[in-house]
């Protein structure tokens, strides 16, 4: 073969790497481009997710204006329709003769203050015995049955005595295993009457009572003051009466009724530990967060019976219809009276 011949089969050769390296830096440059396109692609639709979750939650959080008898809201414009609540009042409470109020007027201002219009105002029980002409009289003490479950130096529950050494509240103020630390709970009816706790019992002797825990004291309640609430005796139905105790600071009470459990779902959709079954009673709150008061094993009546317990505590919004979550207690009637009959 010719020197020629040769030197022309090198360039062939030399040109088709040349062209070979051409074609892998230009797959190399489509191949990098198709990775910032995806990268690029995932990051806009990660944020358009988040944006999106933000704006629902935002709608969640909206409150929806209520309007009263009367009122007609524009085109177009969401509305509530809301059912006027009778006023607060303490339980027991029967005053036997009218009280003379004070009126007073602040010299600073020549003019009365407007009142709230507020249907769910809660005030505290007797308030206005602070304001009266006539001196208190003293009466016997009635008994009560309201107890604070107490663990260490804190308050963590509220509760309700069911016989002499049961006390009823929610599942949720005890961990998985409340057994391995029984003796560092107490329950406090005042600063003198601080009883010592045997065992928790969880619900999970009935298959509806799960969300429920009764605290089993060291030795019977023999206190004159203290006396065990009747259980619920007839199941409650979506418009029914009910007395909603407030403990989380000072004891309240809110006379409402039994709404549809829609609401509570509203109320807890932010809650993902909080769940909502038929089993379960909701109960309309006050439409004022500041007056959302009530805590974990606040008690529910009806017709002077325990017919409640406050499963989650509230999750309330300002100027929604908020709804409270409470284990049924005449879902369970059957497995209480055992467990009475069982421990007194």
């Amino acid at each position: 073969m010719s020197f020629e011949s040769l030197a022309s089969a090198a360039c062939a050769q030399e040109s088709s790497r040349l062209r070979i390296m051409q074609l892998m830096r230009l797959l190399l440059a489509l191949y990098t481009t198709l990775n910032h396109y995806r990268a690029s692609t995932a990051q806009i639709q990660e944020t358009a997710a988040i944006e999106e979750r933000g704006r629902y939650r935002l709608k969640l959080q909206r409150p929806v204006r209520q309007y009263m008898t009367g009122e007609v809201p524009t085109n177009g414009q969401p509305y509530q329709l809301v059912r006027i609540i009778e006023y607060l009042v303490p339980y027991p409470y029967k005053r036997k003769t009218p009280v003379k109020v004070i009126k007073v007027r602040p010299r600073s201002d020549p003019f009365p203050l407007p009142v709230s219009n507020d249907s769910l105002e809660i005030i505290p029980a007797n308030v206005e015995e602070l304001f009266t002409l006539d001196p208190p009289t003293t009466q016997k003490p009635r008994a009560h049955f309201m107890l604070k479950v107490r663990l260490r130096d804190k308050d963590i529950c509220s509760g309700a005595l069911i016989s002499k050494q049961l006390v009823i509240t929610s599942a949720h103020c005890f961990p998985a295993k409340p057994q391995l630390q029984v003796l560092l709970y107490r329950v406090v009816a005042s600063k003198s009457r601080v009883y010592t706790v045997k065992d928790v019992l969880a619900g999970n002797g009935s298959p509806q009572g799960e969300e429920l825990a009764l605290v089993l004291l060291k030795a019977p309640i023999l206190d004159e003051q203290m006396q065990p609430i009747g259980l619920c005796s007839c199941a409650l139905k979506r418009h029914d009466n009910v007395t909603m105790y407030m403990t989380r600071l000072n004891v309240r009470f809110l006379r409402t009724s039994i709404i549809a459990n829609g609401a509570c779902k509203r109320s807890y959709a932010q809650d993902e530990d909080a769940f909502i079954t038929a089993a379960m009673l909701c109960a309309q709150n006050t439409n004022k967060l500041s007056d959302c008061q009530t805590t974990r094993g606040d008690i529910l009546l009806h017709n002077e019976q325990l017919c409640g317990i406050n499963i989650y505590g509230p999750r309330c919004v300002e100027g929604a219809v908020n709804g409270d979550l409470y284990a049924n207690i005449y879902k369970v009637l059957d497995y209480l009276k055992q467990q009475i009959q069982r421990y007194g």
